[in-house]
């Protein structure tokens, strides 16, 4: 039987992923095209089971980024970016401006999501909080969770202190309703 922890972790994995997944992809393929390309700018043969090379570009290493904190794999191979194409730059510039306001955006959602989670509130109120759009993804873990471990134990108590949480947090909430927009607006018929 699920505990209490796999279905907290499932719901903000969920929701995580629909936040997060397409804007990564979309921003891997292009660091990724890009890194081919400044490899190739330093005369390094691109094969298809070659090593993905990082960029170095104002002071950081840029690779492809992941999801899950955890899964960046360090490349051992690492290039400056190529001082001579200026296009690359540009493009880099803009590459890099992405990656750091999906991170700043994906710690502040996670840690949202981390404390929404350990309150008990029923589905109703919780697809209240969360809108349509940001419950639907999540409905059937969240209903199974109250079902299986908190059924009738809601009270005033709790109800002001998620109240007190959500108001606290009402612009992270926010920035996570314009992302899934976004998503539809910047992402739909991309192809990369």
């Amino acid at each position: 039987m699920p505990t209490v922890y796999d279905y907290r972790s499932a719901i903000k994995d969920t929701l995580m992923r629909k936040l997060y997944q397409a804007q990564l992809k979309y921003w891997n393929n292009r660091i990724s095209r890009l890194s081919n390309l400044n490899a190739m700018c330093y005369g390094r043969k691109i094969r298809s089971n070659s090593p993905l090379y990082s960029i170095y570009f104002q002071h950081k290493r840029w690779q492809p980024d992941h999801l899950d904190w955890t899964d960046n794999v360090e490349s051992a191979y690492c290039l400056a970016l190529h001082p001579d194409f200026p296009d690359m730059r540009v493009e880099m510039l803009e590459i890099a401006d992405e990656f750091e306001k999906l991170r700043n955006e994906r710690y502040e959602a996670e840690r949202f999501l981390s404390g929404l989670v350990l309150f008990t509130a029923p589905p109703e109120r919780m697809e209240q909080i969360l809108g349509h759009t940001l419950y639907s993804p999540c409905r059937e873990a969240i209903k199974r969770f109250y079902g299986d471990y908190t059924e009738n134990q809601w009270d005033c108590n709790g109800e002001f202190s998620l109240r007190t949480f959500v108001e606290k947090n009402q612009g992270i909430l926010k920035a996570m309703n314009a992302r899934i927009l976004y998503n539809l607006i910047t992402l739909t018929g991309t192809e990369n």
